[in-house]
């Protein structure tokens, strides 16, 4: 089990912000996977991000649009997401979102 802690930068309303991005090797089959992300002091938000899973032994990547290999969440916590491995390619995990509110103050 591993746990990160993040300082989240100000952040502005309607505007797309990548929150971390996570590359990681599976090596065994069928590798539980269980992942929670939390705001502890702003659970609010938490509604306005989303989990991008990316198997990059899957993806051909003719145009960057393509969402082939990847498994998008709106949630933030899964247990038990049973994961094979894929030729040493890995895998991405992509934290993201959209707030519907300003975190950042006012003059920075």
């Amino acid at each position: 089990m591993k746990n990160y802690s993040v300082d989240l930068p100000g952040l502005e309303k309607g505007k797309y912000h990548l929150f971390g991005k996570y590359d990681f090797q599976v090596t065994e089959a069928d590798t539980a996977l269980h992942l929670k992300v939390d705001i502890p002091n702003d659970k609010y938000l938490l509604k306005y991000m989303r989990l991008r899973l990316i198997d990059k032994g899957k993806t051909s990547k003719k145009y960057s649009t393509q969402t082939e290999g990847q498994r998008i969440f709106n949630i933030m916590k899964f247990e038990n997401l049973n994961l094979q491995p894929n030729g040493g390619k890995g895998y991405s995990i992509i934290i993201e979102g959209v707030p519907p509110y300003n975190t950042a103050s006012e003059g920075n």
